[in-house]
């Protein structure tokens, strides 16, 4: 397992644990989320799935148990809110969060889901029909909606209606249109000019143009860089309201 581990301050109250889950890009991109989240008493894990040593090159095959070993493993690191743990996932990484919610309820509460698809995609490498992003009891997870009816607690969407890369402002409305397993309503945040970079730690520098590191392609993310720090300063307030509850 890769990941780098964020445990609040010793003799600080615990709160729910996080597993946060990255994109496309592969490797660890949420550290700084992960860290932050810990220094607000979240004991938080970030984890590479793929792209990175001893794991898969690309996004493909991926079993859901790695997350669940890795949500287990931060569980027994987290005290006495292990019960609250939520995920965060961003871009293809929403995936993985809300599959997690949906079919780990039991360990899972809540998802926090970036920039979101509501589908399972082909993985990165092709569209070939015999290959699929991830799987679950050796068993392929076959391209389509992702339900959202055993979440035991809310998958809150955040998304720009300018992301260029897909539509993830639609996603994020059709998550919100949707119900957990009491009948509760999941939220969506959507903001107008943001947008692929809609979410995650404020008050960062951040551009809207990037160069894909596994793709290698230019890829243009839509919105502007004010547009997303905006989005990123109201929805950060938010989210911790939720992992906080």
């Amino acid at each position: 397992m890769d990941g780098m581990l964020f445990l609040p301050r010793s003799g600080a109250a615990r709160k729910g644990p996080v597993l946060l889950i990255g994109g496309s890009e592969g490797g660890r991109s949420l550290d700084f989320e992960a860290a932050l989240l810990a220094s607000r008493g979240h004991p938080a894990l970030s984890i590479c799935y793929f792209a990175c040593e001893g794991r898969p090159k690309e996004l493909q095959g991926i079993a859901l148990e790695y997350f669940v070993r890795a949500a287990k493993l931060l569980q027994s690191k987290s005290g006495t809110a292990a019960d609250r743990l939520a995920v965060v996932g961003v871009s293809r990484g929403s995936e993985a969060a809300q599959l997690l919610a949906q079919y780990y309820p039991g360990l899972v509460r809540d998802a926090v889901v970036l920039a979101p698809g509501i589908r399972t995609f082909f993985p990165e490498a092709g569209s070939a029909a015999d290959l699929v992003s991830w799987t679950r009891a050796g068993q392929p997870i076959r391209i389509g909606p992702i339900p959202l009816n055993r979440v035991r607690g809310t998958v809150l969407a955040v998304a720009g209606k300018d992301d260029r890369l897909w539509s993830s402002a639609d996603s994020a409305a059709s998550i919100a249109e949707r119900t957990n397993s009491s009948g509760a309503r999941h939220r969506a945040l959507i903001y107008d000019a943001a947008g692929h970079g809609v979410g995650g730690a404020p008050y960062r520098a951040a551009g809207t143009l990037t160069r894909h590191p596994v793709s290698k392609r230019w890829i243009n993310l839509g919105g502007t860089s004010t547009d997303d720090a905006r989005s990123k300063a109201d929805s950060w307030p938010r989210i911790l309201q939720l992992l906080d509850r």
